[in-house]
């Protein structure tokens, strides 16, 4: 499972934030994935990649700042949904979205055609370009919608008309940290980090127990851990991008299998 909250403001000062952004990957500690940096075969994106046998080289989120536009995609699966035996690793969507020189309004669109090809997802898409842009879409219902800006956002694993009880609550707390006056950035990283590390149980929730129910109440928390699994939360993410296209991706995630040991901590900064 995984969580993502953010907001968006098109009219940003020079000293305020055009996006503002939180997400959680959850997933197995040993799936092996390489730490956010540059790709190799594109110096323009930045982000974690996925090194499982059979997958290598997919992701769950990254950004690119090529030709002074920001693209950003993050994708969540779905839990509960029925799956496909053929169907393909859903991690190479990001990556083709990132990399190729189309809009998310097409690429979100061109995606309706082959919903049927890849299990269940919602996936997150933002351009900024002179204006701001927010695509998100949903392979189960086929639908794709544009997101209003200065509304705090968030997402999860469930459709988005039936969010889950931890995306409802976590998206109250995203909104009070970043209505907050006059902190530094440093304070607002900190402050979103807490936040992605929360571990309150959002619970009960009939929705989250219907698409797991082996593990609900382990996954009812912003931060999830399920230990029997040795499943759970182990990577953050923070991106800003501020009122002059400058932008800063932060990345703390597990360097072992043990989330209470050694985090790796990750800060790169560019514009575009």
């Amino acid at each position: 499972m995984c969580i993502l909250f953010f907001i968006l403001n098109e009219n940003a000062r020079d000293d305020e934030y055009k996006l503002i952004l939180a997400s959680n990957r959850d997933e197995f500690y040993a799936r092996p994935a390489k730490v956010a940096g540059p790709w190799k075969e594109n110096e323009f994106v930045i982000g974690g990649r996925d090194m499982e046998p059979g997958r290598e080289g997919g992701t769950w989120l990254a950004i690119s700042t090529k030709d002074h536009t920001f693209k950003f995609g993050a994708l969540l699966n779905i839990t509960g949904e029925k799956k496909g035996p053929d169907a393909l690793p859903r991690g190479n969507i990001v990556v083709d979205y990132v990399q190729k020189p189309i809009t998310n309004a097409q690429y979100c669109q061109d995606l309706i055609d082959t919903d049927k090809e890849y299990n269940a997802f919602n996936l997150i898409t933002i351009e900024i370009r002179e204006r701001i842009k927010t695509i998100y879409y949903c392979n189960v219902n086929n639908e794709a919608h544009q997101s209003l800006q200065n509304e705090v956002l968030g997402f999860g694993n469930s459709l988005t008309h039936q969010p889950l009880q931890k995306v409802i609550g976590g998206r109250e707390k995203f909104r009070a940290i970043v209505k907050r006056q006059n902190q530094s950035k440093e304070e607002l990283v900190k402050s979103l980090n807490e936040l992605l590390s929360d571990r309150e149980k959002h619970w009960p929730d009939d929705e989250l127990h219907r698409r797991a129910p082996n593990w609900s109440e382990h996954l009812c928390s912003i931060c999830a851990r399920v230990p029997a699994a040795e499943y759970g939360s182990r990577t953050r993410t923070i991106i800003l991008v501020d009122g002059n296209n400058k932008v800063d991706f932060y990345e703390e995630t597990m360097a072992t299998t043990d989330p209470d040991g050694e985090w790796i901590r990750t800060h790169i900064q560019t514009e575009f």
